[in-house]
C-alpha cells in the first residue's frame, strides 16, 4: 500500500471521526430532532416523545432524559455513517423485515387484547434480537463504548417489565396510544410482511428452528445469527462462572464479524484493536499463536483469517462448558423465551404453519 493511499485512508477516517464527534456534541439539540424527522418522519418523532413521557411516568425524568439523549446521539452518528455510505441499503437490508414484523406484531397484540391483558414476552424477545442484529452491524463502524450505548437502549426498551407496563398501565395509556397509532401510520406505505405467503413460510422455518433448538441444543446455536438468544444467555453464564472464558466467547463473536470486513484499511485497524483488546486472554490460553497473529497484523495486507486459529482454540475451550450451561438458570431463561416465542408464532399464524 503506497504512502499516498495510507494518507488518504487516514484522512478519511479522521474526517469521519470528527463528524461523529460533532454528532455526539449536538445530540441533545434541535439538530437531533430535525435529523429524526428528516430520516424517519414526524410519526417517528411522536414515538420518541411518547416514549420519553412514558419513561418519565414509569421510571424518572432523569432516566427519560438520558435515554433520549443517547438515542439522538446515535441517530446523528448514523446520519454521518449514511452520508459516508458506511450504512447503506445493502448492509441494512437484513434489518428491514425483522423491524417491520416486530412493529406489525406490536400493533396486532395491542389491538387484539384489552388494557391489562396484553402479552409482551414475544415482543420483548423480538426487540432484543433486533438489538443484537444492530449491534453486530455497527461494531465494525463504531467504538465499543458507543456500541454499548445501543445495548443500553435496547436493554431498557426491550425489558419485559417496561413493555408490560407501557402497554397495560392506565397512567401511560395516552403514550401507548400515540406510539401504536404512529407506528400504524409509518407502516401504511409498506405491504404487510406478517400475512404474506413469504412471511408465513419464514414463520414456519422459524417454528422449525425453535423446535429443533429446544429438542437438540448445541454449542453451534450459541453462535447463531438467526436466533442470538442462546448466545446472549451463554455469555451471561460464562461471565458468572469465569470472566476470562467469557471474554473468549466475546472474542469469537467479534472475530466472526471481523472476518466479514471487506475494506483493507478498516480490517487492518480493527485487527490491531482486537489484538489489543483480547491479548491478555490470548496469552493466558494460547500464547503460541501470538507471534503469527502479530506478524500478520504488521503486514501491509491483513488477512481475514488472522484470528482463525485463535477462534478455533477458543471454541474448543468453550465447548467444554456447554453441558454445564444446559443445566444452568441462564439456559432455563432462554428455554422459556423460546417456548414463549413458539407459542406466539402458533397463536399469530395458527393453522397456516401446519
Amino acid at each position: 500500500m503506497s504512502d499516498e493511499t495510507k494518507s488518504k485512508g487516514k484522512k478519511r477516517f479522521s474526517m469521519l471521526n470528527a463528524k461523529k464527534k460533532v454528532a455526539s456534541m449536538t445530540g441533545e439539540s434541535k439538530v437531533g430532532r430535525a435529523t429524526l424527522i428528516k430520516l424517519l418522519g414526524e410519526d417517528a418523532d411522536n414515538v420518541v416523545s411518547a416514549l420519553k413521557s412514558a419513561v418519565t411516568k414509569l421510571d424518572s425524568h432523569a432516566q427519560a432524559k438520558e435515554l433520549k439523549k443517547v438515542f439522538f446521539k446515535w441517530l446523528l452518528k448514523a446520519s454521518v455513517l449514511i452520508n459516508n455510505k458506511d450504512l447503506n441499503k445493502e448492509n441494512t437490508q437484513h434489518l428491514r423485515e425483522p423491524l417491520q414484523m416486530w412493529a406489525e406484531r406490536l400493533v396486532a397484540a395491542y389491538e387484539k387484547n384489552p388494557q391489562g391483558k396484553r402479552s409482551v414476552s414475544g415482543l420483548s424477545q423480538g426487540l432484543k434480537n433486533i438489538g443484537v442484529l444492530l449491534e453486530k452491524l455497527l461494531e465494525p463502524l463504531a467504538q465499543e463504548k458507543n456500541v454499548d450505548k445501543i445495548t443500553l437502549l435496547f436493554n431498557y426498551y426491550a425489558d419485559p417489565t417496561f413493555l408490560h407496563n407501557l402497554f397495560n398501565k392506565p397512567e401511560v395509556h395516552e403514550e401507548a396510544e400515540t406510539i401504536v397509532e404512529s407506528i400504524q401510520t409509518i407502516l401504511v406505505p409498506f405491504p404487510s410482511v406478517m400475512h404474506n405467503p413469504e412471511t408465513i413460510r419464514l414463520a414456519g422455518l422459524r417454528k422449525n428452528l425453535l423446535e429443533q433448538e429446544l429438542s437438540s441444543p448445541s454449542f453451534a446455536h450459541c453462535l447463531s445469527k438467526e436466533n442470538p438468544g442462546m448466545g446472549i444467555q451463554f455469555s451471561k453464564f460464562l461471565e458468572n462462572q469465569d470472566g476470562e472464558i467469557g471474554t473468549l466467547f466475546r472474542f469469537m463473536l467479534a472475530e466472526v464479524e471481523f472476518s466479514c470486513i471487506s475494506s483493507t484499511e478498516l480490517r487492518s485497524s480493527r485487527a490491531a484493536g482486537l489484538s489489543r483488546k483480547y491479548r491478555k486472554s490470548f496469552a493466558s490460553h494460547f500464547s503460541s499463536l501470538l507471534p503469527t497473529i502479530d506478524e500478520n497484523i504488521s503486514s501491509q495486507s491483513v488477512s481475514k483469517n488472522v484470528f482463525a486459529a485463535a477462534r478455533e482454540a477458543a471454541q474448543n475451550l468453550l465447548e467444554e462448558r456447554f453441558d454445564d450451561f444446559l443445566m444452568s438458570q441462564e439456559y432455563v431463561t432462554h428455554q422459556k423465551a423460546m417456548e414463549t416465542e413458539l407459542d406466539d408464532l402458533l397463536d399469530g399464524f395458527g393453522d397456516s404453519l401446519s
